[in-house]
């Protein structure tokens, strides 16, 4: 696997999702979360875990970050919240093989609850 195609693909799918809709959203969030999924896997495989880490909270946030963008449209955001759960999940295996104090994580979860509270209010 060549990483730093799979990265640029990341970029390149993190770009589109602020100028797509509806179907084609979803299929960028998508691929957005296995490509950046998929890199953080390489590192874990290389021992890489400051590199592991780094790339499961870039997802996190970049989701996070899109769910919070009120020039997005609303479904686009929707999408971002309902699938931030996949690098949450991740970010919550690594951080219980890693770090035992599992504070790290608490905040996190506490970021998505109180944001996506915020700016996409039921």
């Amino acid at each position: 696997m060549n990483i730093s195609i799979v990265q640029q693909e990341y970029l390149d799918h993190l770009s589109q999702i602020s100028v797509t809709s509806g179907c084609k959203a979803a299929y960028e969030v998508t691929r957005l979360i296995e490509d950046g999924l998929l890199v953080a896997q390489y590192y874990q495989q290389h021992n890489m875990v400051l590199l592991q880490e780094l790339y499961l909270r870039r997802v996190f946030f970049d989701l996070l970050n899109k769910v919070c963008d009120p020039l997005l449209d609303s479904l686009v955001r929707q999408i971002c919240l309902d699938q931030i759960y996949k690098p949450l999940l991740a970010l919550k295996r690594f951080y219980r093989q890693y770090d035992a104090s599992k504070s790290k994580f608490r905040e996190i979860e506490r970021e998505l609850r109180i944001l996506s509270n915020e700016f996409l209010p039921e």
